[in-house]
């Protein structure tokens, strides 16, 4: 169990310098990956030009050229445009391993950023929710598979 609070106090203590170099590395694979794909350009395009849009919408509002009422109407209906565009954009994407790779250590960072500090006493719900499995080495280290799919070798004590 001591070997399993290291782990955590290390995924806690060098998040910054683990998860978020994984993370841009990921995000920039995912890019490469999409970035030839026309009709992904196009959803990112569209979602663009909602949000330039509800800016222009803004705007026209904090300076009193549509009432309250009209720019509400005006602004739900770019949001629904936009929730859709999104689930589109994210159904597409949802095949792609670094995708789901991003999501899941996002996840991760998420479950960390809610700790209070590194943990100091084993909770079998914790582990379960980060480690999938530990896989025995032959040079009595341990190698921690996340649910994120990275892994981590730890000594044992």
């Amino acid at each position: 169990m001591i070997t399993v609070l290291n782990v955590f106090a290390k995924l806690y203590v060098f998040n910054d310098n683990l998860l978020s170099p994984t993370l841009a590395l990921l995000r920039e694979i995912e890019y490469t990956q999409t970035s030839s794909d026309s009709k992904l350009y196009e959803l990112d395009k569209a979602i663009a030009d909602l949000n330039d849009k509800a800016l222009v919408l803004q705007r026209l509002q904090n300076k009193g050229f549509i009432t309250a009422e009209e720019f509400r109407s005006r602004n739900d209906a770019l949001v629904a445009q936009r929730v859709k565009l999104a689930a589109e954009r994210k159904r597409k994407l949802s095949g792609s391993k670094a995708h789901e790779m991003i999501e899941k250590i996002e996840e991760l960072q998420a479950t960390l950023a809610g700790w209070s500090g590194v943990p100091t006493e084993f909770d079998i719900d914790v582990f379960d929710e980060i480690v999938e499995k530990i896989i025995p080495a032959e040079d009595g280290t341990l190698r921690f598979r996340l649910r994120c799919g990275l892994e981590i070798k730890e000594a044992m004590p």
